[in-house]
């Protein structure tokens, strides 16, 4: 194959193996969640408002199966709630409902999980401090929640206990909420976002609060998005990680403890394939499988012997390797293992960190949970590409490798031994959304999102 074309079928891959992963861990204000290999989910921590989903309003130091769940394949947590996504498409919802954030059209604390009846053809949730967010399967997105900086994006300030459409966005593929903001990208690689914007964390140079979703004009090639309390990161598809907003602590790793309100370049090591916000604190994951944090560490969330201490420049977490993903939570971290094992460090006080105590750790422990749902990582050696993602429909496999897609309700709609190096897949007769591909080779299987556009 030509090296430009090959060149830029890697790209694509990259790109789209960046911006379409499900959330498998999530850390809350002081709870965590895991999807289990088998679909049902594991959570501990702090429970008095139901979070966990176990129907109890009891905090855990080790983790409990949520009630009456299977077939989840993404997780979200917010301050005091719980969102869980499952592979038909619906949307489950536990924990603090004060403002409506559970989206069930009610304000009454739920303390196992009550499906979302409004929901259906979701294919990514996220939870902020008291709001969420939901992407459908035709690129628009729904809201609910709190709403006093604009944050459901509706043009409004009126909160909502049932989900209402994001206004002025469209080809959504990813989105993420924070403390009062909330950040979207589109299929375009285009960065959009709206709600509180006190520390420009909005990136648009001002302080200015949007009741709209707004373009960020100076964000272009990005992949990833992920939001903080006061902060925002953004990947592109260089392997390069930016960010915005507040600065404190050092959590936007530029050196420095100055509120950016244009985003700014993370002095991180390069080859970065995710990111996410915590509180106070970022976290970086390197295509090496290593983690490097900065931000805010005087509960040890950075995973950084050294505590007590702000980082304000990535430092690499040196006892960590084959990490596949990473959440961060109000003052604690977790990380998933290619193995399937949890680690977790930080704030501990209500068992948030799942290995029997309520001591704080400043290095990550493993966490006394089942073996969480990790795709199977395709050795590099015989790796495949597919590209374009998104698509107009037409998109190409560099195998050899055989492929199976299949809509939101898990109905397989096509499949095909791939025997060629390089062979063509039409799906142009198929409607706009996102689908799961499974793609096998050698016996190896991962499964990523496949965007018609």
């Amino acid at each position: 194959m030509d090296r430009k074309f090959r060149l830029l079928s890697i790209l694509f891959f990259f790109l789209v193996s960046n911006i379409v992963s499900g959330q498998v861990i999530s850390a809350g204000g002081s709870h965590s969640l895991a999807i289990c290999e088998d679909g049902t989910v594991h959570s501990c921590g702090y429970g008095i408002y139901g979070q966990l989903g176990d129907s109890t309003v009891t905090s855990r130091t080790t983790p409990v199966e949520v009630n009456n769940l299977s077939g989840i394949i993404e997780v979200a947590t917010g301050f005091e709630h719980s969102i869980f996504l499952k592979n038909d498409g619906t949307v489950w919802a536990c924990g603090l409902n004060t403002f409506g954030q559970l989206g069930d059209s009610s304000v009454l604390t739920r303390i196992a999980p009550v499906r979302i009846q409004s929901l259906s053809g979701i294919v990514a949730v996220s939870a902020g401090m008291s709001h969420s967010l939901f992407l459908k399967n035709d690129g628009t997105v729904w809201a609910c929640g709190l709403n006093i900086y604009g944050q459901l994006g509706d043009s409004t300030l009126l909160s909502k206990n049932y989900p209402i459409q994001v206004h002025n966005i469209s080809g959504i593929i990813a989105l993420s909420a924070g403390d009062g903001h909330s950040l979207f990208l589109r299929n375009d690689s285009t960065v959009w976002a709206c709600g509180r914007n006190a520390y420009g964390q909005l990136g648009d140079g001002t302080i200015i609060n949007k009741r709209l979703p707004f373009r960020i004009n100076s964000l272009l090639d990005i992949t990833a998005i992920s939001a903080g309390f006061g902060h925002s990161l953004f990947l592109k598809s260089d392997g390069s990680a930016w960010a915005c907003g507040l600065n404190l602590d050092g959590q936007l790793g530029d050196g420095s403890v100055s509120n950016k309100y244009f985003p700014s370049h993370v002095d991180a090591p390069s080859g970065i394939t995710s990111i996410d916000a915590g509180n106070n604190h970022s976290l970086f994951l390197r295509n090496d499988g290593t983690v490097w944090a900065c931000g805010d560490n005087n509960y040890g969330q950075l995973g950084i012997t050294v505590f007590g201490v702000s980082f304000q420049i990535p430092s690499q977490v040196p006892t960590l390797s084959g990490i596949v993903e990473v959440n961060g939570g109000q003052a604690h971290s977790l990380f998933l293992k290619n193995d399937g094992t949890v680690w977790a460090c930080g704030d501990n006080n209500h068992g948030q960190l799942g290995e029997g105590t309520n001591y704080r750790r400043y290095t990550p422990e493993r966490m006394n949970t089942c073996r969480a749902l990790t795709p199977e990582n395709v050795d590099s050696t015989t790796s495949f590409n597919i590209y374009p993602n998104p698509t107009k429909g037409i998109f190409y496999c560099e195998g050899p490798c055989s492929i199976n897609i299949y809509n939101i309700l898990g109905q397989s709609i096509y499949s095909q031994k791939l025997i060629s190096k390089l062979s063509k897949v039409d799906l142009s007769d198929r409607a706009i959304g996102i689908y799961m591909i499974r793609m096998i080779f050698e016996n190896k299987i991962t499964t990523q999102k496949l965007i018609i556009n």
